[in-house]
């Protein structure tokens, strides 16, 4: 009398990859052959009916099965993550002038998965460049298509308010025309350039 068993296999069906870098969602789910009922393990860990497993961080798996009759087969799997997803300033403007709104920063990423949309403010947008800054630290926060998150800090700066001093020297005698004005300037952005109806100069003179 000769008995005959029937072989038994376990294939991978469906895989779920880890969505954000150091996540742990993965999942895998196998079908096997042979005599049922199955069992399942692993990485060696103990038997579960279920044969799909969750929860699995990036890394490389196996899987055994185990059929009603003892017999063992197994299958190795990777899950896989993006690259971990980092931003920062590629480039930032000053404002020009003390009180103005005219600065701006353009934010890179690399890593997540390319789909990316930026927040400065809670208004999001796929632009990865702000304008119509006024000076101040700022935060964006960036989503990739995963919806993983990830988030830079930038300052934009302005020039200390410009103001002006005169200081006047009167004509020696009326109608002599060699009076004179000296004008001097601090904060804003240097150099100046000084004009008295419609004579310029840098360094803020202005004789007879």
């Amino acid at each position: 009398l000769q008995y005959i068993f029937a072989q038994c296999t376990v294939n991978i069906t469906q895989t779920t990859n880890v969505m954000c870098f150091g996540g742990c969602n993965g999942m895998i789910g196998v079908a096997a052959t042979g005599t049922s009922p199955f069992q399942y393990s692993l990485n060696g860990g103990p038997y579960q009916t279920s044969p799909i497993f969750t929860g699995l961080c990036a890394g490389s798996y196996t899987i055994l099965v185990m059929d009603s009759t003892g017999c063992q087969s197994s299958t190795n799997f990777t899950i896989t993550q993006p690259n971990q997803m980092i931003a920062s300033v590629s480039n930032i403007t000053d404002v020009t002038c003390n009180g103005l709104n005219d600065g701006a920063a353009e934010i890179m990423v690399t890593g997540g998965v390319a789909g990316y949309t930026f927040s400065i403010n809670g208004n999001w947008t796929a632009s990865n460049i702000f304008t119509n800054l006024a000076a101040g630290t700022y935060q964006v926060t960036v989503t990739d298509a995963n919806g993983c998150v990830t988030s830079v800090s930038f300052t934009i700066n302005q020039p200390n308010q410009l103001n002006v001093t005169n200081q006047p020297l009167n004509e020696s005698f009326p109608g002599l025309g060699d009076g004179s004005v000296i004008v001097g300037a601090n904060g804003g952005t240097f150099p100046y350039t000084f004009d008295l109806g419609g004579f310029t100069n840098s360094n803020g003179e202005f004789y007879n």
